[in-house]
């Protein structure tokens, strides 16, 4: 399926997203021909003080403060939003979420289910990890992982895709074909020593982009001493200059198990280059 409906997630608090990955964004929905609507956090603390700790710390004057600084910022980003696109000549479109917390996943999760793709920006703190996470595995929707500070334009000359023949791998590379279509090269590489792998699958896979506009070279990667696949792909990325990695998000949301693959933990934690997760 085409992407034409992305949705942006920005963060207002405690630290804002970036400029950088608002234009990253506006250039991708450029590259794909799509809408782009902005989801802005806002955070809304709730007054769950008392008698004595109002009149000894004013807490109610901190809280105030604070849900000021989200708003404030928060305009701040949809100003930005809207000039971005009215540069590219596109009309701006944003939706406010309220949280208790810096981010929270069940509202953006609603959201991200009515779009074909949701760009989140990445930062170092564990609530943006955990909120990916559920993204991906809770949206039924693909996810674009921004990295925190994004400074290279949005070239997706070369893909990598990881394969390993799974279905998550699959559905991923069936919602990576858009992007695709934008490359030079698209390598399909497998990560060996990491499980037994069957190359007849890939040569089949390759027949069928082909019929889709896609020509896609077989690659591997050898896991070197103790690290994990997710290391040797990036690995492989870095060396061969690659815009954009795609792969399958093995493992369940943190609601439900709080179990995660190691290549999928690896990418949510360290995010290098922009990766489009899927589940």
């Amino acid at each position: 399926m085409a992407i034409k409906d992305i949705l942006l997630q920005l963060t207002s608090y405690p630290d804002r997203t970036p400029v950088k990955s608002i234009m990253a964004a506006v250039e991708i929905a450029d590259l794909l021909d799509a809408k782009l609507t902005a989801a802005v956090c806002k955070i809304d603390i709730p007054d769950l003080s008392n008698y004595f700790s109002r009149h000894l710390t004013d807490i109610a004057a901190a809280i105030a403060a604070e849900r000021h600084k989200s708003g404030t910022v928060a305009g701040a980003m949809i100003e930005e939003f809207t000039a971005a696109l009215k540069d590219s000549g596109r009309a701006a479109e944003t939706i406010v979420l309220k949280s208790y917390a810096s981010l929270e996943s069940a509202g953006l999760i609603g959201e991200a289910r009515l779009h074909d793709l949701t760009i989140m920006p990445m930062a170092t703190d564990i609530a943006t990890q955990f909120v990916s996470q559920d993204l991906v595995f809770g949206s039924g929707r693909p996810v674009l992982l921004l990295p925190h500070d994004i400074d290279r334009p949005m070239k997706f000359d070369t893909i990598v895709v990881a394969w390993d023949s799974s279905r998550v791998a699959t559905r991923a590379l069936a919602d990576a074909v858009p992007f695709l279509k934008c490359a030079k090269s698209v390598r399909l590489v497998t990560v060996t020593g990491d499980k037994p792998f069957d190359d007849a699958t890939s040569l089949g896979i390759v027949r069928n982009l082909q019929l889709h506009g896609v020509t896609a070279t077989i690659d591997s990667e050898p896991m070197i001493g103790f690290e994990g696949a997710g290391a040797a792909l990036l690995r492989y990325c870095k060396r061969n200059d690659a815009g954009l990695l795609v792969m399958g998000a093995y493992g369940h949301s943190r609601v439900r198990d709080f179990i995660v693959g190691g290549a999928t933990k690896a990418m949510l934690a360290d995010v290098p280059l922009p990766i489009l997760l899927a589940h």
